[in-house]
């Protein structure tokens, strides 16, 4: 196992053991909660659902790096921001998965249909799962075509 997702299943574990509900952000939610709502979950089975999809993955500490900044910064997008509390690591998770859309040519369609299925779902804000993988989709779009000019040395 990578030590980036051991790192953070036991970082979820940790919160969730100690403080599961109090982060989380809504609208009225101050720079800690944007920073820490991925490592809070509502229950058990929100925990093991992430964490088993976290472990099945494995991503590297870039990507991890790379999906925790777009997850946090989507979060900041007003139009996805609930009055009830948003936690749990799946923006991350769909942030890191565009890695894997992006280089492996993989078509994101059911991915997004199965996202506007979860808006019939209350509970579950899939606006902030499909705009974590649009910026991370855009991140590593423009990440490989900055290493494609820099190998070729255009730039």
């Amino acid at each position: 196992m990578r030590y980036s997702t051991f790192f953070l299943i036991a970082l979820s574990c940790i919160i969730f053991y100690y403080d599961h509900q109090t982060y989380g952000f809504s609208t009225h939610s101050g720079l800690k909660d944007h920073l820490l709502y991925h490592f809070c979950h509502a229950n058990v089975f929100h925990l093991a659902a992430n964490l088993l999809a976290l472990y099945a993955f494995r991503p590297r500490i870039y990507t991890c790096i790379v999906a925790y900044t777009c997850a946090v910064l989507v979060s900041y997008i007003p139009i996805i921001i609930y009055d009830t509390p948003t936690m749990g690591l799946s923006a991350f998770l769909f942030a890191a998965y565009s890695r894997k859309f992006y280089f492996h040519h993989l078509n994101p369609s059911r991915l997004i249909l199965l996202q506007l299925a979860f808006a019939f779902i209350p509970g579950i804000n899939w606006m902030i799962h499909i705009a974590a993988f649009i910026s991370g989709y855009l991140y590593w779009m423009v990440y490989d075509t900055y290493k494609t000019l820099k190998f070729y040395h255009l730039l």
